[in-house]
């Protein structure tokens, strides 16, 4: 018995299944063990997402980096909610350290391929607004924008009084 585990275990492959060739039952049951950015960071990723060009919510604890958010956008036509969590900042803020990196090129990537949401959450993110103007602008359906944990460093009393004249359901952070 020992010999013939030993000999199967030769005989396998070792490559990166083709996850385009995966029955939808497997690739729905892959799909929820897998963080989505193990998925949409693939070389396959393209086709793969366009498997789900049906896809109405998202929702990742991991930040996305702007290509994958495109990926997403592009593929993906009839999104309608996306749940954006950048555990990496949270970290980083909850242990007291200063974020020095901008995240309005991601805002500006949602902006320009999704303008079909109607609800948006983005936590752990900072930027200097812009990229949130540009979404304001870019998701002409959005109701729901939470920005609890969102960073911004030149939010004002006016573009908050635009923010809430357009979104039905507004939730700020503290930190704006």
């Amino acid at each position: 018995m020992k010999l013939s585990c030993t000999k199967k275990a030769k005989g396998e492959s070792t490559t990166k299944p083709n996850w385009l060739e995966l029955p939808i039952d497997l690739m729905k049951n892959i799909l929820q063990r897998l963080d989505t950015v193990e998925i949409v960071t693939s070389a396959q990723s393209r086709e793969f997402v366009k498997r789900f060009s049906l896809l109405e919510e998202l929702s990742c604890s991991n930040s996305l980096s702007q290509d994958c958010l495109e990926v997403i956008g592009r593929s993906c036509p009839l999104l309608k909610s996306l749940n954006l969590e950048n555990l990496f900042f949270i970290r980083r803020i909850n242990a007291g350290l200063e974020n020095s990196y901008d995240e309005d090129d991601k805002a500006f990537v949602i902006a320009k391929t999704m303008s079909g949401l109607c609800h948006l959450k983005l936590n752990g993110f900072f930027s200097n607004c812009g990229g949130l103007v540009a979404i304001l602008d870019g998701c002409p359906l959005l109701e729901s924008l939470n920005l609890r944990g969102y960073r911004c460093s030149k939010f004002s009393p006016g573009l908050e009084k635009r923010f809430r004249e357009k979104i039905k359901d507004l939730q700020l952070s503290n930190y704006l």
